[in-house]
This record gives structure tokens, sequence and C-alpha cells, in this order.
């Protein structure tokens, strides 16, 4: 069986959906899968292709037994909804490349959105191909654009994306969604039939990342968000959070990750005049369980929307395999999470007080705090493992959708 990936987004960069789907794509190897990706030359977060990429229109490499095809696409990460869309609508036009590149055919298209705009050329090949295709969510668009007020959702954009989204859910073969509450948003709010419904859930590399006690080791405890710096995650609670603990010297903040809002955040670390939290760089996935070895608690953050409510948020996942106890200032299914296993504390969205009193008394209760990243190692061993997640979204897919034909 042969399937295909198509992303505007994989390694080397780095970001939640890259990673989410490196790890697909291996755990669908680890089931006897062949693998192909069809993705656009790198260039996430920043906006500018990578070095060892420039000049170039197509290139094809492979990575960990992946065969990865890249072409050109316009490079942009600014916060104008329009030139984003830009970016998205040339990659999805020119991913039709990939009728002349992938040989032989795929048996399953396997789409990657957001963009939504990739549907398209998700349908279209399957149409070339005789084959059936899935939709992957992984956030629901263009809703989220609405709730952030990206865009007017009766403006003629807002009414154009709703009008694609529509027309997709109604030709993909089959759409893949990575939260219950997502799930339950398709098949209530959007009425899509419960057979055409997958679930695929963020997961963790529990062979990669793994426990170390720490917890009475460290005089000075670092607390550490890792992901997107974006305008639906809030961010700048941990910010102010860290004004309100500036007295604790043996408490300390480091944020690494890119984004749209990394400069409207270095802007108020500024104003506030605190010097008890470092901004990094993001880091290859390689290197992440490294990074979080000197960690005492991992930080997870999302802004007060509803819409959110549905969210699992990837950033919790490599914390959980690692035994990271985590403190979510969020609501939805991240925060149950945390809350049913005793995996950390949970405090309100944008709430930068009791945020940073959940920071202080996780400090002040080291013991407390190595149960709780036990109780997350133990979730992640059970639950989050990407080869189990993919071997049983597989058979879903084998005996619900293949079968059937496109």
């Amino acid at each position: 069986m042969k399937i295909l990936v198509l992303t505007q987004y994989f390694p080397p960069e780095v970001g939640a959906a890259q990673t989410r789907l490196y790890e697909t794509a291996q755990g669908l190897l680890h089931c006897g899968v062949n693998v192909d990706v069809f993705t656009s030359l790198p260039s996430y977060p920043r906006g500018e292709i990578f070095d060892d990429y420039k000049g170039h229109f197509y290139k094809k490499e492979q990575m960990d037994g992946i065969n990865i095809y890249r072409i050109w696409s316009y490079a942009n990460n600014e916060l104008g909804v329009f030139k984003r869309l830009f970016s998205y609508s040339s990659f999805t036009f020119l991913a039709l490349f990939a009728l002349t590149k992938i040989k032989p055919r795929p048996d399953l298209v396997f789409v990657e959105s957001p963009p939504l705009t990739l549907g398209l050329t998700g349908y279209f090949l399957s149409k070339m191909w005789v084959c059936p295709w899935i939709l992957n969510l992984s956030d629901l668009w263009p809703d989220s654009i609405f709730a952030l007020g990206a865009m007017n959702k009766e403006s003629l954009a807002g009414k154009s994306l709703l009008k694609l989204e529509s027309f997709l859910y109604k030709k993909a073969s089959g759409i893949t969604a990575v939260t219950e509450g997502m799930l339950s948003d398709l098949l209530h709010k959007k009425l899509i039939p419960k057979d055409k419904l997958y679930y695929l859930p963020n997961g963790a590399n529990v062979n990669v990342f793994r426990p170390v006690e720490r917890f009475n080791q460290q005089k000075q405890k670092k607390f550490i968000y890792a992901g997107r710096i974006g305008s639906a995650h809030g961010v700048d609670v941990i910010a102010k959070a860290a004004k309100l603990t500036k007295h604790r010297k043996d408490i300390y903040y480091e944020i690494v990750g890119d984004g749209p809002e990394l400069e409207s955040l270095r802007r108020l670390v500024s104003d506030l005049k605190i010097n008890n939290i470092d901004i990094l760089e993001p880091v290859p996935l390689t290197e992440m369980p490294q990074k979080l070895e000197t960690a005492y608690a991992a930080l997870v953050t999302l802004k007060d929307l509803s819409l959110f409510k549905g969210t699992r948020p990837a950033k919790m996942m490599a914390p959980l395999a690692a035994g990271l106890p985590i403190v979510d200032s969020g609501a939805g299914e991240g925060a149950d999470i945390v809350k049913d296993t005793s995996a950390g504390l949970v405090t309100p969205p944008e709430d930068e007080r009791a945020l940073a009193d959940a920071v202080m008394w996780l400090a002040d209760h080291p013991q407390d705090v190595s149960i709780m990243g036990k109780q997350g190692r133990k979730f992640a061993e059970d639950h989050l493992d990407w080869n189990v997640l993919v071997k049983n979204w597989l058979n879903d897919v084998q005996k619900c959708l293949l079968k059937k034909g496109n």
C-alpha cells in the first residue's frame, strides 16, 4: 500500500503540524506502508526559504525512509490574511505537479489542512489517480480565522472559504480530526456523516522522550513553553506571570519558538522590565528531548475563545512523554487531560495571577511535581504512542474506506 501525504509544511521546518505529519509518516512506515510526501520548499516560520533549498524550483530527497518531493511556493508568514492566502494558493496550484512526479500512483491521498485550499488539489489528484482522499483537519478552518477576528465571516473572502469548506467536506472520501471536540463539531455542527469521520489525535514519541528524575536537583527551576507564538496562543500571559514572580530567584521562564506574535512578545518583555524570562529560537525535533531534560515543568497557553474548547494542543504531548508536569493556562480537551490524569495544574486562560500562583506552588512542592510527571508519563505510554495511534487509524481507514473504493 502507498499513501501520499500532501502538506505545505514538513521538516526540517519546526512546528506542531510538521512534527505530527513526520510522526504519522513514521507510524505508517512501521505498519508496512510506503509513504511519499509532496510539500513546499521549507520556509516556516520566518517566511524565507531555507538556505539549503534556495535557487531550487523542485527538489526530491529522502528522510528516514520517506520519499519527499518539494516544490517552490510563495513564502510568507506575515499576519495579513490575504498574503498568507496567496502563499497557500500558490502551493495549492503548484502541488498539481505531483501528477508528474509521484510514480506509481498512491492508493490514498492524505491532505493536511490548514490550508483548507489544499483540499482542492487533493480532490483533483484523487480524480486523476482514481483513488480515495482524506482531508486531515488539524484546525477547523475558516472557523478559527473568524474567531480570532482575522477575517469577517460576512466578507466575500469569508463566504468563499465557507463555500470551499462545504464543497471539500462533501467531496472528501473521509475526514480525519485530531480532537474529540473537533469530531463533535464536524458531526453535529457541520453535519458530516459519522461513517465519513476518522480520529487521529496528536501523540508523542515515547521512545525518544524519556522521563528524567530532576525535580529535587534544580536550584533554579525552569518553566518552559515550546511552540508557536501566534495570535491564538496567548503566550503574553507567561510574560505577565513572570513579572508577578520576579521576586522568586528560583523561578525562571524559557520560551522556545517563533511566529507572527514574536516581536510583540519581545516588546512586552522589554516594557515589563523583567529579566527572569528568555525567548529562544525554535529547535529541531531531534533537540527537544535534551531541551526538556533541563526543564522543571512545561507551560501550555491558549486564548480564551470558545472555539479552543475542543483543542488538544500538540505542544503538551512531548512534555507528558518526558515526564514533565504541565501548567495549562486554558480550557478544553488539553486542560481536561491534565486534570483527569493529575499530570499538572490548570488555570483559567489569560489569567496571569492564577498562572503565577500555579508556578510558585509547583516550585515549592518538588515531590508533588515528581508524582505529576510520572502520571503524565503513564498517560503518554498508555494513550499517546504514535505507532499505536497511527495503526488504529490505518485499520479504520482500510476497513471502512479502502474496501469501498473512492
